[in-house]
């Protein structure tokens, strides 16, 4: 992991590659988005939305645990299976691009360029940046990179 996690922080996710398939972190919350929507309906009694969720969740973990065991032991054995391992590893980490995404928060912010900071604020929060003062783009910001990086670092 520490392997992947250096290869991450060197090269990060190409914007090509992120703009022809996204990203696999950006997957998974596409993932859990559709569970969310089609399995926690609120015209349904608490607990079967509660059971359908431990459900969905435990299916997405055995199938993702399945899959990285699978190509584990697929690649176990073959003198090149590591840095396979590693470049898969490091795709579903994301620390490189959640630094860029607050870098490009800050620099804007630095410069007293509201409309800037705005903008670049808009694509790591949901709420309307459009009436944030400084002081709030910078906490939005940085409330978005504690959430994230949960995410996109912590848990890969």
């Amino acid at each position: 992991m520490l392997a992947a996690w250096g290869v991450e922080v060197a090269f990060g996710w190409p914007a090509w590659l992120y703009a022809r398939i996204r990203h696999p972190v950006v997957w998974m919350g596409a993932l859990i988005d559709l569970c969310d929507r089609s399995l926690n309906r609120t015209d349904w009694a608490y607990g079967a939305r509660y059971a359908l969720g431990a459900v969905s969740t435990l299916i997405i973990i055995v199938a993702l645990t399945g899959l990285a065991w699978g190509l584990t032991r697929l690649l176990a054995g073959i003198w090149w299976g590591i840095i396979i391992e590693i470049t898969f590893a490091a795709s579903l980490i994301a620390s490189r691009s959640l630094y860029g995404h607050v870098a490009n928060v800050a620099r804007p912010l630095s410069h007293d360029d509201l409309s800037g900071a705005r903008r670049a604020v808009s694509m790591i929060v949901g709420r309307d940046p459009n009436q944030l003062d400084a002081p709030a783009i910078a906490r939005a910001s940085l409330e978005s990179l504690a959430e994230n990086k949960s995410d996109g670092v912590i848990a890969p």
